[in-house]
């Protein structure tokens, strides 16, 4: 199935790679904010930095667009109602309506909900032409972290969290653990795609506080306790974690780098042959232990901080 999606400005390449691994594609191209691949299907819902996703119909250029438009068979492809969608092109949307509807044999419009969506999206010198499979309106923005009841400014964006779920392609209904879950970001969204999501943290206090979020979402499979990561034992599908980067807690006050070896050590003991880690690291650090590295992307924070995130596989 081709597919071409636009991805938030924030982060495309962390967009690509989250499609890229929920579509079980083997490689996308990136022109500006629209990502091209060939994949299967999957729950679209799960997507976190993807805005947009289409399934790609015909690619064209500017020039070119109404010739090709005539030339394709939009019967086969525009069922019932229809409307347009149209970015970057700089041309009317009712100018792009019209190249569907003169070529249809009973043409209905509905801009308010129509059966198909078609999408005419301009990027670099191509026009990408799709059919609308998919619109992001998750309310991540509900769950950002000054919002929970346990607060911790280290918290993850629910975002930032869901991708890197993602990036772990666990299958249904099994478990995700966090050996630094901190106040929860992870497990939280971990759990809200039905997973069961098992945490724990060196830190009494982030425990007591991850605790009053899971309880908050009502989530009833997502658990936390004190433990070290270094040490914890571990029965999961995958392993998602988001370590200290400022200050280490009361366990680990010396090399940050010590920690996230054992760490790596321990979660490579505990882990089944195939199974996925995916971690985020400070963009200094970039061991991998005895991994097998499937991707790495660095995730811009702030002006001074970048995070590299690291997707492994116990070979």
């Amino acid at each position: 199935m081709k597919l071409f999606a636009i991805a938030y400005g924030d982060d495309v390449k962390l967009g690509a790679e989250e499609l890229k691994h929920l579509a079980r594609s083997e490689d996308y191209k990136v022109n500006e904010q629209v990502i091209c691949l060939e994949g299967k299907k999957f729950d679209y819902s799960r997507l976190a930095y993807i805005r947009q996703l289409y399934s790609l119909l015909f690619m064209t250029t500017k020039d070119k667009l109404e010739k090709d438009s005539k030339r394709f068979n939009w019967e086969k492809h525009c069922k019932g109602s229809f409307r347009v969608n149209g970015l970057n092109l700089g041309l009317d949307l009712r100018y792009l309506g019209s190249l569907v509807w003169h070529s249809l044999k009973n043409p209905r419009v509905d801009l308010v909900n129509p059966d198909t969506v078609i999408g005419f999206i301009s990027a670099g010198d191509s026009v990408y032409v799709g059919k609308l499979i998919f619109n992001n309106d998750e309310h991540f923005a509900d769950r950002r972290p000054h919002l929970r009841p346990g607060f911790h400014p280290s918290s993850l964006q629910p975002k930032l969290a869901r991708a890197l779920v993602n990036l772990a392609i666990i299958k249904k209904r099994g478990t995700v653990a966090d050996p630094f879950c901190g106040t929860g970001g992870i497990l939280i969204e971990a759990a809200l795609l039905g997973y069961n999501a098992v945490g724990s943290d060196c830190s009494g206090k982030m425990v007591h506080l991850c605790k009053k979020n899971i309880g908050y979402f009502k989530l009833d499979n997502a658990v936390c306790s004190k433990a070290d990561a270094t040490v914890v034992g571990i029965k999961a599908d995958a392993i998602v974690a988001d370590p200290p980067y400022g200050i280490c807690s009361s366990l680990h006050k010396s090399d940050k780098s010590v920690l996230y070896r054992k760490f790596l050590s321990n979660a490579y003991r505990q882990l089944k042959k195939g199974s996925r880690l995916v971690v985020m690291f400070p963009n200094k650090f970039h061991d991998k232990g005895k991994f097998k590295v499937i991707a790495e992307i660095d995730h811009y924070v702030h002006k001074s901080l970048t995070r590299h995130i690291m997707v492994l596989e116990k070979a």
